[in-house]
């Protein structure tokens, strides 16, 4: 069975997009591993699918985006065996009621096809993967799937006004 899916922006996240980089691509369902695929059997939602994620991230009770994709942002280079590429996560967040601004989140550092993804977390709890210790999640953190066992967590930091990244928490972990 074929699926595909569109994340469709309103028109001021688009203009604010096209304006940071005109060439950003959000991936597409044919981006994606077909392994990958099997694995991490992608859940249609109004609200998330493998390469966007929307919540109100920066409490303006307005909705904002996070999106992964490819761009021009940064160059593609050499790493280990083969080619890797580096695949930005942008977020579009509100500002008042008619403007967006363009804040990086994460830049994923991958090859084609893509095995990773985004994924809205909950609050609740994790296990880091590298010491062990427990991670507490918030409501609209930013979780990128890794593959397997693993999930990057960022969250928005209203005092500096951009993304931190938390720690990389066991899959099998949150609850």
């Amino acid at each position: 069975m074929k699926y595909s899916y569109q994340v469709v922006l309103p028109a001021g996240m688009r203009a604010a997009l096209k304006e940071y980089s005109p060439a950003f691509r959000i991936f597409g369902i044919e981006d994606y591993d077909e392994e990958f695929k099997k694995s991490v059997p992608l859940t249609f939602s109004s609200t998330a699918c493998y390469s966007a994620v929307f919540t109100d991230l920066n409490g303006d009770g307005r909705a904002d985006a996070v999106l992964f994709g490819e761009a021009d942002l940064w160059v593609e280079g050499l790493t280990g065996e083969g080619k890797w590429e580096h695949f930005p996560g942008l977020a579009v967040l509100s500002e008042g009621t008619t403007r967006y601004q363009i804040v990086p989140v994460l830049q994923a550092v991958a090859n084609r096809p893509v095995r990773m993804s985004l994924k809205m977390l909950s609050a609740g709890k994790g296990v880091a993967v590298w010491n062990g210790k427990e991670i507490l999640l918030k409501d609209n953190d930013i979780g990128l799937f890794l593959g397997r066992t693993e999930v990057s967590v960022y969250r928005w930091d209203t005092e500096e006004s951009k993304f931190a990244y938390i720690d990389t928490v066991k899959q099998d972990t949150i609850k």
